[in-house]
C-alpha cells in the first residue's frame, strides 16, 4: 500500500504571487473533504426505500471491521460535508449547491447518509430506475473503463455512451450488458457494434479487449510468445481469438481517426477456428485444456457469453466487484485492475468474496453501488498524518482526481453557469466543454488515483474564457449574488465562496487572511474585485480537482 504524503493544505491568496503559487499546487490550508450536488433534499422524515438491501453494507462492515480489529485499528469516518461531496461525486458527477450542503448538515437523522445514496441513485419518477444524473454519471465513467482516453478508439466514446446510459437507467444486470456485448450482430446491434469498431475490429484486439475489461486478465502478451509472467501461452490467445474470427461489418463502416458510422456486425462465417503462422487455433476459453464444443444451433460468440458470464467464472464477478470498488474508492481491492489474475490468493480473496454477493444478487449494478457507499469502508476519513499508509484496509481513504466530465460539472455548479440548450453561448453547448474535457483528458490517468492535472489543469481554466466570465463582477452570478447581497458581512461572503467551491467552510486561519485581503482594498470596485480573486483562486486550487 502506498504511504500518504501528507495533508493538501489551501494558502489563501495574499496577492498575485500567492494565486500562482496556489495554481501550481505548491501553496494549499487543510483541505477538509467537501460535498456533492443533491438532486432533491431528503427531509429527514423519509424512510428507506424497500429495496434498499442494507445487508450488503453490513457484510461489507463485519468483514472490515474483522481486518482493522487485526491491526489494532480505529478508523475515523468522515463528517458530513465530506460525505456529502464524496458520493454526490460518485454517484451523480457533480458537487452540491450551498443550500443542499446546509439542509444535509441541518438534518439529525442517523438514516440520511443512506437515504441520501437511495436519493442520489432513485429516479424521481420511477424508484426502480437509476435517476438521469446518476445514469449518465455511470455511463460515463464506463465508458471510460471500455475505451480509455488514452485508446486508439477513445474518440468512439460519445458514441457508445447512450447506451451504456440507457442500461444503467434500467438497471440492466451487469451479466446481460456484457452478454450483449459479447454476442452483438445485425440491424438491432449499431450501438454495440461501434464499441468493436472502437477497440480494432480484429479478433486478436477483441480477444485482448474483451479479456482484459470483463476477466481482468492481460493475455496479448500470448499473442506473439507465451506469457513471461503468467501461465498465459499462444494457444491461449488464439483460442479466445477464434470466437472472434468470422466477424465482417457492413460496407458502410467508416474508420480513420474516429468512428462516425458503423455497419451491421455479422458472424455468419464464424467456424470457431483461426489460422495463425499457419496453424489451426480451435476456440478454448481461458483456463480450460481442451477447445470448448461447438453446436450448429450456436455461435461461438454465444458460447463464449455463456461460459464469459456465468455465476462460477472464476473473475467475472470478482472483476467487476473489483473495477466497482476502484470508482468508487480510489483503488481496487486487487489494485492492479487489469492483473486480476496474477494478484495472490491472498489479496484476492475479498474481491472474489465481493464478487460472491454481486453474483447471488443476479449482478445488481445499483445493490453493488449503494451497499459500498453505505459501508463504513466507504465512509473513512481521508485525512491523514505525514507516514500513514493510505487504503481502506488500514482506516483511510484514497484521494481521487475528479474526471474531466466531473470537473466541468462541478464547474457548471459552483460557478452557476447556463445549461439550457437555448443558450448557445453556455459552456456545455459553445465548445468549452469540449476542449475542458480534451485537454484533461491528456494529463489524467487511467486510475483515480492519479492527479497527474497539475500545470495543464490549472493554465487551461486560467486562459479559459469560461472562468474569465464566471469571475467578473459583471457577468458571474455566483460572484455577483455573493457581493451584492447587503446583509452579508464579508467573513460570511468567504463562507459561501468556500461553500460554493470546496464545499466547506474555510478554516480560522484562512478566513482572517482572506478578510485581511480583502480589508486591504479600500476602493469600493477593487474591494469587489478581491472576491473574484478569491472565487478563480478556489476554483484553481487542488483541493476542488480532488474528491476525498
Amino acid at each position: 500500500m502506498r504511504k500518504h504524503v501528507g495533508r493538501l493544505n489551501f494558502l489563501p491568496l495574499l496577492g498575485f504571487s500567492s494565486v500562482i503559487c496556489l495554481f501550481v499546487g505548491v501553496c494549499c490550508t487543510q483541505l477538509i473533504a467537501a460535498d456533492a450536488f443533491l438532486a432533491d433534499p431528503i427531509s429527514s422524515g423519509e424512510s428507506l426505500p424497500q429495496n434498499s438491501q442494507p445487508e450488503l453494507s453490513t457484510w461489507l462492515n463485519e468483514r472490515f471491521r474483522q481486518i482493522w480489529t487485526s491491526q489494532q485499528l480505529q478508523p475515523v469516518l468522515c463528517d458530513d460535508a465530506t460525505y456529502l461531496r464524496r458520493v454526490s461525486l460518485d454517484l451523480i458527477g457533480r458537487i452540491p449547491s450551498v443550500g443542499e450542503i446546509r439542509e444535509f448538515e441541518a438534518d439529525p437523522s442517523p438514516e440520511k447518509r443512506a437515504r441520501l445514496v437511495e436519493k442520489l441513485l432513485s429516479d424521481p419518477q420511477d424508484s426502480a430506475k437509476v435517476s438521469p444524473l446518476a445514469s449518465e454519471h455511470l455511463a460515463r465513467a464506463w465508458r471510460r473503463v471500455l475505451l480509455p482516453p488514452d485508446s486508439t478508439g477513445a474518440a468512439a466514446g460519445p458514441q457508445f455512451e447512450p447506451w451504456l446510459r440507457s442500461h444503467f437507467a434500467k438497471n440492466t444486470p451487469y451479466d446481460q450488458i456484457v452478454k450483449g456485448l459479447v454476442t452483438a450482430r445485425g440491424e438491432g446491434s449499431r450501438d454495440e457494434q461501434v464499441f468493436y469498431a472502437a477497440i480494432g475490429a480484429t479478433p486478436e484486439a477483441e480477444a485482448t479487449e474483451f479479456s482484459r475489461i470483463f476477466l481482468g486478465v492481460r493475455i496479448g502478451c500470448a499473442q506473439c510468445h507465451d506469457h513471461p509472467f503468467a501461465p498465459w501461452k499462444k494457444q491461449d490467445f488464439w483460442g479466445m481469438a477464434a470466437f472472434f474470427n468470422g466477424l465482417k461489418f457492413g460496407d458502410n463502416m467508416v474508420v480513420d481517426n474516429r468512428v462516425t458510422r458503423v455497419g451491421n456486425l455479422n458472424d455468419d462465417d464464424a467456424t470457431g477456428s483461426i489460422v495463425h503462422e499457419g496453424k489451426t487455433y480451435a476456440a478454448k476459453v481461458l483456463w480450460a485444456d481442451q477447445p470448448i464444443a461447438l453446436s450448429k444451433d450456436r455461435r461461438p460468440r454465444d458460447l463464449l457469453a455463456e461460459w464469459m458470464t456465468s455465476k462460477e467464472h472464476p473473475t467475472f464477478a470478482a472483476n467487476a466487484a473489483n473495477r466497482v470498488w476502484q470508482a468508487l474508492m480510489g483503488r481496487g481491492l486487487v489494485e492492479a485492475v487489469d492483473d486480476l489474475d496474477l494478484a495472490s490468493a491472498d489479496d484476492r480473496a475479498l474481491a472474489e468474496d465481493l464478487g460472491r454477493q454481486f453474483a447471488a444478487a443476479d449482478f445488481n449494478l445499483r445493490w453493488l453501488i449503494s451497499g459500498i457507499c453505505r459501508s463504513e469502508a466507504y465512509q473513512c476519513d481521508s485525512r491523514a498524518s505525514d507516514g500513514d499508509v493510505v487504503g481502506v484496509e488500514s482506516g483511510r481513504r484514497s484521494l481521487k482526481a475528479l474526471s474531466p466530465e466531473q470537473m466541468f460539472a462541478s464547474l457548471e455548479q459552483s460557478l452557476l453557469l447556463p445549461v439550457s440548450t437555448s443558450n448557445q453561448d453556455a459552456a456545455r453547448h459553445n465548445g468549452e466543454m469540449g476542449q475542458l474535457v480534451q485537454r484533461l483528458d491528456e494529463s489524467i490517468g487511467r486510475s483515480p488515483e492519479e492527479y497527474t492535472a497539475g500545470i495543464p489543469q490549472t493554465l487551461l481554466l486560467m486562459n479559459g474564457n469560461m472562468l474569465a466570465r464566471a469571475t467578473d463582477l459583471e457577468r458571474s452570478h455566483t460572484l455577483r449574488g455573493v457581493v451584492e447581497a447587503p446583509f452579508l458581512s464579508d467573513d460570511e461572503r468567504i463562507e459561501l465562496l468556500y461553500l460554493a467551491t470546496l464545499s466547506r467552510t474555510p478554516e480560522r486561519q484562512e478566513q482572517a487572511r482572506l478578510v485581511a485581503y480583502v480589508e486591504r482594498h479600500t476602493e469600493e470596485q477593487k474591494r469587489k474585485a478581491a472576491f473574484g480573486d478569491i472565487l478563480w483562486a478556489l476554483v484553481n486550487s487542488p483541493e476542488f480537482a480532488l474528491c476525498r
